[in-house]
């Protein structure tokens, strides 16, 4: 069974579609004993061995374009580092780095959720997902609740959007259904109704 370890900061602009298949095709690296490399010998290559796995869902120019944009790296995570001389894409997944467990955030997904998002063509889905697995812990005893509004607030979206609002009423119901997330409907100490999220144990 193999977990994985993903950065975590709500506030960044990443396309989660993009590195959760970076993800599913590490290599794994004796030495720390993680999925942390990804070794190849050209673009195309590298582009074939992603569709052959998840499906043609991603081109040559698209991968080029994700692995060269600096804008992922404008927040205070980097995900990964793209060295084009050596060929070789570093993940940055070493959760067991103390300096990284002191200064940094982490989501670790099971298998099942991985499989589950990585199949996701809607980044905000994926999105809502790391904020709910995050702020709700891996405990199936852990739960918690917030609002749509903290949510989008959170990760930089318009939270008076009547159209991202029902998206997450549309998410809470899809993950419902996979198994990834339980809902309890509970009201708070003013009497407003709230979510109470629980990840079950995978």
């Amino acid at each position: 069974m193999r977990n994985y370890f993903l950065l975590y900061d709500e506030a960044a602009s990443v396309n989660y579609k993009h590195l959760l298949k970076l993800y599913g095709i590490g290599e794994y690296n004796k030495k720390n004993r993680l999925y942390d490399t990804i070794t190849y010998n050209t673009l195309d290559e590298l582009t074939q061995r992603i569709n052959d796995k998840y499906g043609k869902c991603i081109s040559k120019s698209t991968l080029s374009d994700f692995l060269n944009d600096k804008g992922i790296q404008k927040h205070n995570y980097k995900y990964f580092s793209y060295d084009k001389d050596s060929k070789t894409i570093k993940l940055y997944n070493d959760f067991k780095n103390t300096d990284n467990r002191i200064s940094r955030k982490f989501v670790v997904l099971s298998e099942k959720e991985f499989d589950f998002l990585v199949s996701q063509a809607d980044n905000m889905l994926i999105s809502y997902f790391l904020y709910i697995k995050y702020y709700c812990g891996a405990s199936a005893s852990k739960s918690t609740d917030f609002t749509a509004d903290q949510f989008l607030a959170a990760c930089g979206l318009c939270s008076t959007s009547g159209s991202n609002k029902q998206k997450i009423s549309k998410y809470n119901s899809i993950l419902s259904s996979a198994g990834l997330i339980s809902i309890e409907r509970k009201r708070d100490n003013n009497g407003h109704l709230r979510n109470t999220y629980r990840i079950p144990l995978l």
